[in-house]
Order: structure tokens, then sequence, then C-alpha cells
């Protein structure tokens, strides 16, 4: 008999005491449901020193109540997402595991998900084994409500109003009728770990999704301009996630993706033109990564909102600055299932 292939969830996590355990919860499912085809582990990298111990607490209760799950935490002191998974990374290789999922520590997975992305990538393998393949999920914004929003800002009515309506606005790339872009989040994707490369450090600015995507693409060009598609997103394969809902903190994370993005892309100089080729998508903040001149009155809005993103993100480039990294709490509101 064949062995089971086995597979490291690796979640990095940072100041997250507040959710983790029930996000752990409704991974649960998840992980249980992969096992029946892989051998499965569970490594948790823990990052920055705040609420370091109470968020290690939380993950050790959900350890104990699933001891039928394989799971190790780990610590890294300086904070950041690359160098955790960097520490996944070297863990998942000293225990010689053949895939790696990465997934980030608050989104709502749709059920099974994480085993098409696995079982996708195996299959992908078979059938062409000279190309390197990344899988990952559809990622989508959790749409709320206004009385969602007077629930969060009672009893200031026009704040809520307003959030609402920008709400609205800055969901328009991650709703399910939105064109789906030809990259991986960091959310939830997959590959083979000998295929795996480390992450920049945390002080380059370098997106990590930005970064590995481009990676794969780079590795694959050849089997690129003969049609071939390395970077796999299965129709079913779905996170679900909260979008920063008030205007300071979307421009922040914006910036920082946007800078992050741009870093990851001057990380392999000369390639841009083949990184518009291969990531182009409608809702791109530049011009030179959209693919189509559909219009709408959102659209509209939501290109102003782009502008300004674009116009801040150029100075910090042009001053050769990094943008800072600031967690949205309104992110980290309960999930609506």
């Amino acid at each position: 008999m064949d062995r089971k292939l086995h597979v490291v969830f690796g979640i990095p996590t940072t100041n997250s005491s507040t959710y983790i355990y029930e996000t752990l919860t409704r991974y649960n499912t998840e992980f249980i449901r992969t096992q029946n085809a892989f051998n499965c582990s569970v490594i948790i990298c823990v990052n920055g020193e705040y609420q370091q111990q109470s968020t290690v607490d939380r993950v050790l209760l959900y350890k104990r109540e699933n001891p039928n799950i394989n799971i190790k935490t780990i610590i890294c002191e300086k904070a950041g997402k690359n160098g955790a998974l960097n520490k996944i990374l070297q863990v998942a290789r000293e225990i010689q595991c053949d895939i790696i999922h990465f997934l980030d520590d608050d989104v709502i997975i749709k059920p099974n998900s994480l085993c098409i992305n696995l079982e996708r990538l195996v299959q992908e393998s078979y059938d062409e084994p000279s190309a390197m393949f990344m899988v990952g999920s559809n990622f989508y914004g959790i749409k709320l409500t206004l009385w969602d929003f007077i629930k969060l800002n009672k009893p200031n009515m026009l704040k809520a109003i307003i959030h609402w309506w920008f709400h609205n606005i800055v969901i328009i790339p991650f709703t399910e009728r939105s064109e789906s872009p030809p990259f991986c989040i960091g959310q939830s994707l997959c590959g083979f770990l000998k295929d795996f490369p480390d992450y920049p450090d945390d002080d380059t600015g370098i997106a990590d999704d930005g970064f590995v995507g481009n990676y794969y693409a780079i590795k694959n060009k050849e089997f690129i301009y003969l049609g071939g598609r390395p970077i796999i997103k299965p129709l079913d394969s779905v996170v679900y996630f909260n979008i920063a809902n008030t205007y300071d903190e979307w421009i922040k994370q914006q910036i920082r993706i946007f800078t992050g993005v741009y870093y990851s892309y001057a990380f392999f100089p000369g390639e841009m033109d083949f990184f518009s080729k291969v990531f182009s998508w409608h809702y791109s903040v530049t011009k030179d990564f959209r693919n189509s001149g559909k219009k709408s009155f959102k659209l509209f809005i939501f290109r102003i909102f782009q502008k300004i993103v674009l116009y801040k993100s150029n100075k910090i480039i042009k001053a050769n600055k990094i943008a800072p990294w600031a967690t949205a709490s309104s992110t980290k509101i309960p999930n609506k299932e």
C-alpha cells in the first residue's frame, strides 16, 4: 500500500488570544476531513511578544480538546508574517513532510476546500511532473448589512451609515460576482514542500503571497508560455474573510498590500512585463495589470479610492521606505457563518 502523503497546515498568528481558539475550532472539521487521505499535522507559529502567552494558552486549550489532531506550537519572538512562515517551513522540513498548506488565523473555510486544494495539487503534479504547482482558495469578503453596522457603532447612527456605505464600495473586488484574480492569496494556499522557497525577511516589506506567486511563475516560465497554469484556484475551494470597514484601517491595509506586492515584483528585476501578463485582473490598482474595461458607478467610486492608495503608496516607494504594518481591528469582529 502506498503511504499517505504528510501534509502540514501552517498557521502564523499574532495578537490573537481573543479569537484563535474559535478559529481553530472552526477549522477542526476540515483538519479531520483531510486525515482520510493524508497524514496531517498542524504547526502554529505565535509571533511577536504582545499577547504571546495568552495566545499560546488558547492554542493549548484547543490542543487538549482535540487529541486526535497532531498540533505543534512554535514561537517566533519577532513579529512578522514572513518570519513566522519561515519558522513553519523550517519545522516542516525537519519532520520531512511532503506538502505545506498555509492558512491565515481568521478566515472561514468553505467545507471541503482544504481537501480540494490538496487533491488538486497531487493530481496536477502527477499529470505534469516537470512543473511546480501551487493551489489556493478563492477569497471573498464577508458582506455586512446596515443592521450589522448599526450594532457595531451604536448609538452613532451616522457613523454606522458611513461605514456601511464605505464597506459596500471597498467590498467590490471580493464579492462572488467579481472576476476571480489569477493569483493565490496567503490566506489559503499549498504546494509541495520541496518546491517552496523561504520568504524574504519582513524588513524588506515584501508581501508573502505576492512573493510566492511570483516565484512560482518565474520557475514555470516555459510551462506558462506553452499555455500551462502552475497557479490553480479550484472553483469549489473558498475562504471568506472580514474586510476592514473603516477608511483609516482600509487605506493602511491597501497601502501595505500595494507596496508589499510592488517590492515582490522588484525582487525579480526585469520581469514586470511577464508578471503583468500572468497576474493581470479587473480590479488591479494600476492600469498595466487590468484586463478589461468594464465600467459601473461603484467601480468608478472604487477607482477614486484606488488612486488615493496609488498616490500614497508611490510616495513610500519613491522614498525607499516600508509601509507600517497595522492589524485592522474591524476585521477581527466575530465571523458570520
